[in-house]
């Protein structure tokens, strides 16, 4: 499946909003989180991780068998679900200790989950675009337990950028922003405290200093959005740099319309280097890919959003499928937490193509074991 068009998009923001804007149970999309450590470095990823709500800690299904081409043991397992037709549709998310932290793509507003009991509340509720103007995007956390969330907005009102939500939740504030800064959607942390942001729409990568001070990081064709790539239309909405790991040596960044994961090396000084491929462009296997996180054997793990599928990018670059098909549902941002046998990969369905095409859809959480 592929995403439809800006416009039908933007009209499902309107429409989201107007049926959900007072009942405070939507929140707003994200992605963000903690890496692993290994082959390819340590660090923060684009994805954060998701854990079970409401009344039961594990819902609406049990563990799967691993999909198509999937290795034996990976199974996936709901957490909860989410109702479609009110638009809950769970973009992305951030690890704060045991309790993970989602946003819901079409309502502005973030919502924690405790992983012991499964409780569900509100954190904060981030500006509102006007209707048809833009979504609420990445999560991330920071070690004080504050959550970063990129909004997206097309007309400026309110401003694009990177909200900071106190660690005890309340009113957001604009943390980061820059005229360059549309379409900010995933996150990862250096060991200094910088915050590397994509963006979808401008083939950039940019760095916000722990002051908030914006600059372009890299800025590269690789990045670049283009639905017609891998069989979409020209009028499809254009998703470029999308999930993103830090490790010391190298940036990694998902580059969903062209189906490849581009490596950015990091200079003596901190600066980017020349982008390269660091997979070659695949649309079969990577079309539509989405959030990011380093596993611990230094391996990257990915969501396949138009495939349902989860990957994992060894460190020469080659793609092993671990897991496709249902429950999955348009896959986007994930991340690990726990440790030893409770160690674990959470998912958000973000259920999208299906709930624009009016099909059945799956918005959910998901927990994955590799």
């Amino acid at each position: 499946m592929k995403i439809r068009t800006l416009n039908t998009v933007l009209a499902m923001v309107a429409f989201a909003m107007g049926a959900c804007g007072d009942d405070g149970t939507a929140a707003g999309g994200a992605a963000g989180g903690t890496g692993g450590t290994g082959a390819l470095g340590s660090g923060a990823s684009s994805s954060g991780d998701a854990g079970g709500g409401g009344a039961a800690a594990s819902g609406g299904g049990g563990a799967a068998a691993s999909g198509g081409g999937g290795a034996a043991a990976t199974t996936v397992e709901l957490l909860t679900s989410f109702d479609a037709a009110a638009f809950e549709l769970p973009e992305g998310l951030t690890v704060r200790d045991d309790k993970l932290v989602v946003g819901f793509a079409f309502n502005a507003m973030v919502e924690q989950f405790d992983l012991e009991g499964g409780a569900r509340s509100p954190l904060a509720s981030l500006p509102v675009p006007a209707a048809n103007t833009g979504f609420l995007t990445g999560l991330t956390s920071d070690g004080a337990g504050a959550v970063y969330a990129a909004l997206v907005s097309f007309t400026g009102a309110p401003a694009p950028g990177v909200y900071r939500i106190p660690a005890g939740g309340g009113e957001p504030t604009l943390f980061a922003s820059s005229p360059e800064l549309i379409f900010p959607n995933g996150f990862a942390w250096d060991e200094t405290g910088s915050l590397f942001v994509t963006d979808s729409a401008t083939a950039k990568v940019f760095r916000v200093a722990p002051s908030g001070a914006v600059e372009v990081w890299s800025s590269d064709a690789l990045l670049a959005g283009d639905p017609t790539l891998c069989g979409g239309q020209p009028e499809d909405i254009s998703v470029g740099a999308n999930g993103i790991v830090w490790t010391p040596e190298a940036v990694f960044v998902a580059s969903s319309d062209q189906a490849l994961i581009v490596r950015i090396p990091i200079l003596e000084d901190g600066s980017a280097g020349p982008a390269e491929e660091f997979t070659t462009p695949d649309c079969e296997q990577l079309a539509g890919i989405d959030g990011l996180t380093l596993d611990a054997d230094g391996s990257l793990i990915g969501a396949v959003n138009r495939s349902d599928r989860l990957v994992r990018i060894d460190a020469q670059g080659e793609v092993e499928v671990l897991f496709e098909g249902a429950p999955l549902d348009f896959p986007a941002s994930l991340a690990f937490h726990g440790s030893g046998e409770e160690r674990a990969l959470y998912v958000t369905n973000f259920a999208l193509n299906r709930a624009l095409a009016g099909e059945p859809a799956s918005p959910a959480l998901v927990r994955v074991r590799l």
